[in-house]
């Protein structure tokens, strides 16, 4: 099926880079429908008598292929912000234009005048004929000041809208600006407040909403430590013997509630990411994520679109959802670590994942996930790993100490002849037509 807007689009850059063609040809093509529209002969003429409308259509056929020629000019030649100024052989081509109307305006009636007998009111006549005319100029000089006044109010439009849109940027940068600022305050509230702000801006700013994400991400790779797990009855000790160990006492619980307000702020930052990058109302397409060193607390991001994702050296800590997650131009998962269950099913790879040497300390499932390109595990390190019904795409690769606990259930293989690392116990079938399937291969004994 083929795309229109595709088509659409090729069409429109075809015609921008050969736009010197195209406004010659529809030039062309406009004073010809002028000149059959006013004239003709032959077969022309005669279907003109019989349809009246022939004529209309011939000359509304001329506006539209000057309209088209307008069209493709201003599509390779877009209109500046600033009006260009008056040039001087504007000034003269509007001159010429005045003095061909009253020329040609008493030329004709002149011509016409010729043919009619000689009488006492001829010189009335010629006289008449000069005001004719020199009322056709007025009337071309009056056009042509209507279409000055016309210039002028389309300028004067285009100066305000400029000017709302520059006040707009000007209100947008002075919010991003503020915003950052408060990212850097020493009061969790001051810092959520401004994640939200930066959320608004990218809401009504699409031109922004990558450097937003930037921002965004570039918070959450900030150093960060999560709170220590404290006792049932939320103190260190009970008892407290002397004045130092109580101000030490002050100091921890102050230290630790500063530290729990801090996860607040992180977590409403994943929470932003995260919506706005599933589809949705609040989409963001084309995002480019960048979280690589950071320290992730309970991440989702399932069902998101993702055109290139950094999670290199990440630290996940409880369980990471990723589900039906389409990771477009790259993802990188190199050296990640995995405290918690990784959640990879019905997610797609669309290039070569980089997800080596990464740590899977509480399990790894990858049911239904889809590795278009090269599935590079080596060096990964898994305690639970499931890649039912999982489709490998291209070259397949882990290491032979990976783990002791895999299942390829349904899994297959699209090029079963390539040469695959696969883990201890588990190979491929290798038929000569198809994709092969994972199988479970008896363990060698000596």
């Amino acid at each position: 099926m083929v795309d229109a807007a595709a088509v659409g689009k090729k069409r429109k850059i075809f015609l921008v880079r050969h736009w010197k063609i195209a406004v010659s040809a529809l030039i062309l093509g406009s004073a010809l429908f002028l000149a059959f529209s006013l004239g003709g002969s032959g077969v022309l003429t005669v279907l003109k008598k019989h349809v009246p409308l022939v004529p209309l259509i011939l000359f509304l056929a001329c506006l539209w292929c000057g309209w088209a020629a307008n069209k493709v000019y201003r599509n390779a030649h877009p209109t500046p912000r600033t009006a260009p100024p008056i040039r001087w052989w504007w000034v003269a081509v509007a001159v010429a234009i005045v003095v061909a109307a009253v020329w040609v305006t008493t030329a004709v009636l002149l011509s016409q005048m010729g043919n009619l007998p000689i009488s006492a009111d001829r010189e009335k006549q010629r006289v008449e004929v000069v005001r004719t005319g020199l009322a056709a100029g007025a009337g071309a000089g009056a056009a042509l000041t209507v279409l000055l006044a016309f210039r002028r109010q389309h300028h004067h439009e285009q100066a305000t809208r400029n000017l709302e849109k520059d006040a707009d940027e000007r209100r947008i940068t002075e919010l991003f600006t503020k915003a950052v600022e408060q990212l850097g305050s020493s009061q969790a509230p001051v810092r959520m407040g401004a994640l939200y702000s930066l959320e608004r801006v990218g809401r009504f700013a699409p031109d922004h909403r990558q450097t937003v994400m930037n921002v965004v991400c570039a918070y959450l790779r900030m150093p960060y430590t999560p709170p220590p797990e404290i006792s049932s009855d939320g103190t260190a000790s009970r008892r407290v013997a002397r004045p130092i160990d109580a101000l030490r006492s002050h100091l921890k619980r102050k230290s630790i509630s500063e530290v729990r307000q801090e996860l607040e702020v992180r977590v409403t930052a994943q929470r932003i990411l995260a919506q706005h990058l599933q589809p949705g109302e609040k989409f963001w397409e084309r995002m480019h994520v960048n979280l690589s060193n950071a320290t992730l607390v309970d991440f989702t991001m399932h069902e998101a679109r993702v055109t290139v994702a950094h999670f290199s050296n990440t630290t996940f800590i409880g369980t990471a959802f990723f589900r039906d997650t389409v990771f477009g131009n790259a993802a990188f998962f190199m050296d990640a670590t995995f405290g918690g269950a990784a959640h990879f099913g019905g997610a797609k790879f669309g290039t070569d994942p980089l997800t080596e040497g990464g740590v899977y300390r509480k399990g790894a499932f990858f049911d239904r996930t889809l590795f278009s390109g090269y599935a590079n595990f080596r060096d990964a390190i898994f305690k639970r790993a499931t890649f039912t019904e999982c489709t490998f795409g291209s070259l397949v690769e882990f290491s032979s100490g990976a783990g002791d606990s895999f299942w390829f259930g349904d899994a297959r293989v699209l090029e079963p002849h390539w040469k695959h690392s696969w883990p201890s116990g588990w190979g491929a079938t290798a038929p000569r037509k198809g994709p092969g399937h994972l199988v479970e291969r008896p363990a060698r004994t000596a």
